[in-house]
């Protein structure tokens, strides 16, 4: 319970600035630093931060046009769902959760962008599936993951039953040898791409519950932003 209570405090704190309005332009994106490689384990990944601001990345729609991730943060604040790709049940499921309240998210001034590595044709079929009214975006290049440090490796015999047992349709990044997956993970934005909350956790049956985003966005006018905090 207090667990809980913490998640949602910090949440509300986060969403909070994340949907302030501000005339301060749009924050230069094409600033240079080190992008980190996948790790060996996913509890080995080192999230981004609150307070960070996102640089810009490829993505690339279900109908197959690419566009950049900018120029999506720009039009509105965000809450950026990472997850590991269409064929993973959870994630869909958690996707559908979502979807189910997004009205309750849009009334307050958010747009939900859903982000995997995960071809733009299988998010298409999982959108038709799922019905989701929101857009989901592939990061076909895995530099949207490798920047926010969720990438890491999978293990060989995870990867073989993935491929032979459940019949998963696994993809590589460009150049790649091995299959890399993000942790889970969902941001919340600013108009200027500033992180203003990051969750993730390493296991990834471990996910930030509709619920909690909703309470939090509705608890936002009457909690006073004073910290905030990056939690995984």
């Amino acid at each position: 319970m207090l667990q809980r209570l913490a998640i949602l405090s910090v949440l509300c704190c986060a969403a909070m600035i994340a949907a302030e309005q501000t005339d301060t332009p749009i924050a230069d994106n094409t600033e240079k630093r080190d992008i980190p490689m996948p790790t060996d384990t996913p509890e080995s990944t080192v999230t981004i931060q609150v307070g960070d601001t996102l640089l810009d990345a490829p993505l690339r729609t279900t109908a197959g046009e690419d566009i950049s991730l900018s120029d999506l943060l720009k039009q509105q604040p965000s809450i950026i769902i990472v997850f590991r790709g269409a064929w993973c049940p959870i994630c869909s499921r958690n996707l559908k959760a979502l979807a189910e309240n997004i009205s309750l998210l849009r009334e307050q001034g958010f747009q939900v962008l859903a982000i995997s590595p995960d071809a733009a044709d299988a998010h298409r079929t999982l959108t038709e599936k799922k019905k989701l009214p929101y857009q989901v975006y592939s990061d076909y290049t895995h530099s949207f993951i490798r920047q926010c440090g969720l990438a890491y490796w999978m293990d060989k015999k995870t990867e073989t039953t993935y491929r032979t047992k459940y019949h998963f349709p696994l993809i590589t990044a460009p150049n790649d040898e091995r299959v890399s997956l993000p942790v889970p993970a969902v941001f919340i934005t600013n108009t200027n791409a500033e992180i203003r909350f990051a969750y993730a956790n390493p296991n990834y049956k471990i996910r930030l519950q509709t619920e909690d985003i909703i309470q939090a966005i509705n608890d936002i006018v009457l909690t006073p932003a004073k910290t905030n905090k990056t939690m995984k």
